[in-house]
C-alpha cells in the first residue's frame, strides 16, 4: 500500500527531526544560561544564527538519510533511471502536468519534502525554545507535531488535519492510490 507505506516513512522522518531538534533551544534555560547569553553580543544573534545552521545541517542530513536512502533502494529494485528528461505527463499519475521533465518533478517532489522538514524543524525550534528543560521541549514537541501525525498514520481524518504527514508524505498530493 503506497500510501501506508509514505505515511511510516514521513513519521519516521518527524520522529528522527523531533527527537534531535527538541533540545537545541531549551538548552540554555535548563542551565541557567539566558542571562549571560542575552548580555553578550555573541549571544543574541551569533547564537542564533548557529542554532539555525545546526538546525538546516540536522535537517539537510535527516532528509538525506531518509529521502536519498530511498532513492538508492528504488535504484536497486529496479534499476538505474532511465529518459529522466521525458516530460513528467507521459505518466499517467502527472497527465494534467504541464510540461515538466521528469527529474524536474523528481526535484520538485523531494524539494516539497525538505521545505516541510524544515517547516517541522522551525516550530520544533519555536516550541523549544519556550521550554525550560530538555525533556519538557521533547515532550510538547512531539504531543504537538508527533501525535497528530500518529493519529494521521492510522487513518485519523482530524490527525491529517492537524499534522504535517500528507505534505511529507507527497504521495496524496500527487494523487497516488
Amino acid at each position: 500500500n503506497l500510501n501506508n507505506y509514505h505515511r511510516r516513512t514521513a513519521l519516521i522522518t518527524m520522529l528522527l527531526q523531533v527527537l534531535t531538534l527538541a533540545p537545541i533551544a531549551s538548552q540554555e534555560r535548563q542551565n541557567n544560561m539566558t542571562v549571560l547569553l542575552t548580555s553578550t553580543s555573541g549571544g543574541r544573534k551569533r547564537l542564533w544564527l548557529r542554532k539555525q545552521l545546526v538546525l538546516l545541517a540536522v535537517t539537510a542530513f535527516v532528509w538525506l538519510m531518509v529521502y536519498g536512502g530511498e532513492l538508492i533502494h528504488t535504484v536497486k529494485a529496479y534499476g538505474a533511471f532511465h529518459c529522466l528528461s521525458a516530460p513528467a505527463f507521459s505518466l499517467e499519475m502527472f497527465r494534467n502536468t504541464a510540461a515538466i521533465p521528469l527529474d524536474g518533478m523528481l526535484t520538485l517532489y523531494y524539494g516539497a519534502k525538505l521545505l516541510v522538514l524544515l517547516i517541522i524543524g522551525e516550530i520544533c525550534f519555536a516550541l523549544s525554545s519556550r521550554c525550560s528543560k530538555n525533556r519538557d521541549a521533547i515532550l510538547v514537541c512531539c504531543a504537538i507535531l508527533l501525535i497528530p501525525a500518529a493519529l494521521a498514520a492510522i487513518g485519523s481524518a482530524v490527525g491529517e488535519l492537524l499534522s504535517f504527514i500528507i505534505p511529507l508524505g507527497g504521495v496524496e498530493l500527487l494523487g497516488g492510490a
